[in-house]
């Protein structure tokens, strides 16, 4: 703590240094400790974010099919929903706000979650599923929760709203 006189009322002012915490002493060993914990969860999320992607991307190529899905494929599409703890059933059954839950707790970042919403409408174009409201949701979430503006999505919003 800093201690300042000041002259004209003769009291003491007491300053704080911003990062002072009595209980976790500040120095270059915890320093380095911090930058190295911040690393470690940095290159965590990347290794996250990468295996999501390549979730997303085998669905993509599974679902975005000029013909009719055999029943092979919905079972590799079956097993890709898995590495996100879904299946075609649980699609289904879980409401939006469940869905969009699961899908942040999975640190689906906003670019995936509109590609998953993506995934979802080109899926209830090729077979007879109803998840445009779902992938609806997610957009509309996208939308007000990113605080940013994006023409795309508000296209994609109002596209889902006239189907």
């Amino acid at each position: 703590m800093l201690n300042i006189k000041n002259k004209s009322s003769g009291g003491t002012i007491h300053f704080v240094a911003p990062d002072f915490n009595p209980g976790f002493p500040n120095n270059a060993k915890t320093s380095r400790f911090r930058k190295r914990t911040n690393m470690l969860n940095k290159g965590l999320r990347d290794e996250e974010k990468i295996r999501i992607d390549n979730v997303l991307k085998t669905l993509r190529t599974l679902i975005f099919v000029p013909y009719p899905l055999a029943h092979l494929q919905k079972s590799d599409i079956e097993n890709q929903l898995k590495e996100f703890g879904l299946n075609i059933q649980t699609l289904i059954d879980y409401s939006n706000e469940e869905l969009i839950t699961l899908l942040n707790r999975l640190h689906f970042d906003w670019e995936q979650l509109e590609q998953f919403g993506d995934i979802l409408i080109e899926f209830s174009k090729e077979e007879n599923y109803n998840f445009e409201d779902k992938a609806l949701a997610i957009y509309q979430y996208i939308q007000q929760e990113s605080k940013v503006f994006s023409f795309g999505i508000n296209t994609k919003i109002a596209s889902a709203k006239n189907k």
